[in-house]
């Protein structure tokens, strides 16, 4: 609350790590209507107060994760069952949940492992295979079948870990699928994502980081959730297990915070594609964020448009973390090194 951060609350498995010893939270459940009022006991824990409970308002809540990882490899600590078993109890779980709490919650799922076989490129990950062409074929089926069933949808969520470009691909398909199966107001969430988990700790992480956030913010997409900022383990990429420090893509988020906190994006004509670009505004104060994701070593910046003859730039590079402010008056020419990012206040 001190944050102002909600939890998006996952209703069912978290990840089995000793599910190859024994399995114990991954299986079907033997009763589906009961599963949903035990979710239904939980909500009402967290939202309600029931048995010495809160009152969180939490509006996010998915169920399941990934129940399309497919079947047939060993190490699936997921979901034990057929993706149909799964559909049923989604249907059973989303209409008792709607019904009992109406528009006080969002349900959703489930979590897709991603849409890599729409093409191959960007990332190992994303060549189509029949694993990956696997996720595509139970993201059709689950539409189908909640379309005819006319299942509520609030939101679905999916995952990935590819570059940029195709996490666009992946954005405007979520979109125009959900729209073709008449879930138009049902959101997109990318809820689960890395941009380079060999790489995490470079200033080239931290661009990247930089660059699938600013470009997102002009896709479909309503929602986006890095993956993740624990301190261990290998898909922590914000701080330094080693050190206790924050990585560089630590402050792209920090500085994402100063464009969220001021509320209404605004426009922004960008001329170079190694370039990322959001600004923002509250009516007093203004912010803009841009990052050089390629591959040149100095991009020189004419910024147009800036109502005050002078800004204050603060710079996250190989030296900096945006501690120290540079003062600039309305004409100067801006250098940006590669894989820079600065926040012009």
């Amino acid at each position: 609350d001190k944050q102002g951060v909600k939890p998006f609350f996952r209703l069912g498995a978290t990840i089995e790590n000793e599910q190859k010893t024994k399995a114990y939270r991954i299986f079907p459940p033997k009763d589906n209507f009961k599963w949903a009022r035990i979710c239904e006991h939980i909500i009402a824990h967290y939202n309600e107060g029931w048995v010495n409970g809160y009152h969180m308002g939490i509006k996010y809540w998915e169920i399941w994760n990934e129940p399309d990882n497919y079947p047939d490899i060993a190490d699936n600590n997921m979901w034990k069952g057929t993706f149909e078993e799964y559909i049923e109890l989604y249907k059973t779980a989303a209409v008792h949940l709607k019904k009992r709490f109406g528009d006080s919650i969002k349900v959703g799922g489930y979590a897709s492992c991603g849409f890599y076989a729409l093409l191959d490129g960007y990332n190992p990950e994303a060549k189509s295979t029949n694993r990956t062409e696997y996720f595509i074929e139970c993201f059709q089926k689950f539409m189908r079948e909640v379309s005819n069933y006319n299942i509520p949808l609030d939101f679905f969520s999916w995952h990935s870990y590819s570059g940029v470009e195709a996490n666009v691909i992946y954005a405007s398909y979520a979109r125009e699928q959900l729209d073709k199966y008449g879930y138009e107001n049902t959101e997109s969430i990318l809820n689960e994502w890395n941009m380079g988990i060999n790489q995490r700790g470079t200033l080239k992480d931290s661009a990247d980081i930089s660059a699938n956030i600013l470009t997102l913010q002009n896709t479909s997409v309503d929602m986006l959730m890095y993956y993740d900022g624990q301190v261990h383990g290998s898909y922590q990429g914000l701080f330094n297990p080693i050190v206790y420090e924050p990585f560089k893509a630590y402050y792209i988020f920090k500085a994402f915070s100063y464009l969220y906190e001021l509320g209404t994006q605004v426009r922004v004509d960008n001329s170079n594609d190694d370039i990322c670009c959001v600004a923002a505004k509250n009516g007093k104060n203004t912010a803009v964020m841009i990052t050089n994701r390629g591959n040149d070593d100095e991009i020189f910046l004419e910024l147009l448009g800036i109502d005050s003859d002078k800004f204050e730039i603060y710079r996250l590079n190989q030296e900096e973390n945006m501690e120290n402010s540079e003062t600039y008056k309305k004409a100067d020419t801006v250098m940006l090194k590669q894989y820079e990012t600065i926040l012009i206040l």
